[in-house]
């Protein structure tokens, strides 16, 4: 069956549907604007659960701006406009393994593969999502996150958006530790050349950062969906220069519930292996880990890996092997530690030679009357040989 199938009876999304999405898009690199995120979202809410291929699936433009409370007029002429960027605008996608792959490696690619359009330039237009995308939103069952189209889909800035979707990604942990860095790739804060490299940052200094694009972002997040963010700046000390954001991601208490939560799904307890369940402990001291190594977030998921393969003792050893011998790069030290099992440094105990028992050794100490009559008696010996 060809891949490219349209859907005639395809129902168009609704505020209720859900998006489903691998981990790895939440950190995805790649920069769109506000309505090109917003139709991307549309098109990914159209594969079903029980979807094994992805189809050419068909934007009904009247639908789309029902769903957006947009005017029809001159709308298709957007939407092919926003649909062709979508198909040549780079997405990199870190950690990709491809069959057999051992090693990760960075994926190349676009969100669209094929456009097609009305010869009139009305009514529908079809698009098919790259093949390579497959294992990222088809039958997403691992490492997955979801929330309700109508959430995201009501956001205005492209920050909010992506800070939204990565939010969701690690609402079930509550609280989640991120660089400036990681968190200008996160929010789309930067401008891709066509192989996918950074070529501008956007808004550079943090100060900008913060006044044009976070704040306003947690701000419209929190009085819009069903989350609520805070966060501390954390600065690298002795300076004024923030480095790492710690937020917080809690339920938001003041959402109106316009949408049905979601339902728990039955591969939902195995929806994020790395963790493990029931054991705060461990979570605790793997966000200690995080913190005081300052692991990004594909180290970090390399560590619980580990962890779980070779257990929380192998892991607490490895970490104080590092710690004592405080590397400059500690998140690098420890991930070798890891992978090469170092051992801690042996101690060797030098054996003390006893010391040469010389002639002073065995003089006894002698009074200064003493001293003095042995140099009366020396002076007189000499006197005599002269």
């Amino acid at each position: 069956m060809s891949p490219l199938i349209l859907k005639q009876q395809d129902s168009q999304p609704q505020s209720q549907t859900v998006v489903w999405q691998h981990n790895s898009l939440a950190e995805a690199r790649y920069s769109l604007t506000a309505r090109e995120q917003k139709v991307l979202l549309y098109v990914i809410s159209m594969i079903e659960a029980e979807d094994d291929e992805l189809k050419l699936y068909q934007i009904r433009v009247e639908d789309f701006a029902r769903l957006l409370s947009l005017q029809k007029d001159s709308l298709y002429e957007e939407l092919r406009s926003v649909v062709s960027q979508l198909k040549v605008k780079p997405l990199v996608i870190r950690n990709h393994f491809e069959p057999g792959d051992k090693r990760p490696k960075n994926l190349l690619t676009s969100w669209f593969q094929d456009v097609v359009t009305e010869a009139d330039g009305s009514g529908n237009i079809g698009v098919s999502i790259s093949s390579r995308l497959k294992p990222y939103l088809l039958q997403v069952k691992r490492e997955f996150f979801r929330y309700r189209l109508g959430y995201a889909i009501e956001l205005r800035s492209a920050y909010s958006l992506r800070l939204y979707q990565w939010a969701k990604r690690w609402q079930f942990t509550g609280k989640r530790l991120i660089t400036v860095e990681e968190l200008r790739t996160v929010i789309g804060a930067e401008e891709l050349d066509e192989k996918g490299n950074v070529k501008k940052k956007i808004l550079p200094k943090f100060g900008e950062l913060h006044k044009w694009a976070l704040r306003p972002a947690v701000k419209e997040i929190n009085n819009m969906t069903d989350l609520h963010l805070s966060y501390i700046e954390q600065k690298t000390p002795g300076t004024k220069r923030v480095e790492v954001l710690l937020f917080r991601i809690t339920p938001n208490s003041h959402c109106d519930q316009l949408l049905a939560p979601i339902p728990d799904a039955p591969e939902e307890a195995g929806q994020q292996p790395e963790l493990f369940p029931g054991d705060q402990e461990s979570e605790e001291y793997l966000e200690e880990i995080e913190t005081t190594f300052r692991l990004s977030t594909p180290q970090l998921k390399r560590v619980r890996l580990i962890a779980i393969d070779r257990g929380m003792e192998y892991l607490k050893e490895k970490v104080a092997v590092v710690m004592r011998m405080r590397p400059e790069n500690a998140a690098r030290a420890l991930l070798a530690a890891l992978r090469d099992d170092w051992q801690p440094a042996v101690e060797i105990k030098r054996r003390l030679r006893p010391k040469k028992q010389t002639a002073d050794a065995d003089v006894k100490s002698i009074s200064p009357e003493e001293a003095r009559e042995a140099a009366k008696a020396l002076r007189e010996f000499r006197a005599s040989l002269a």
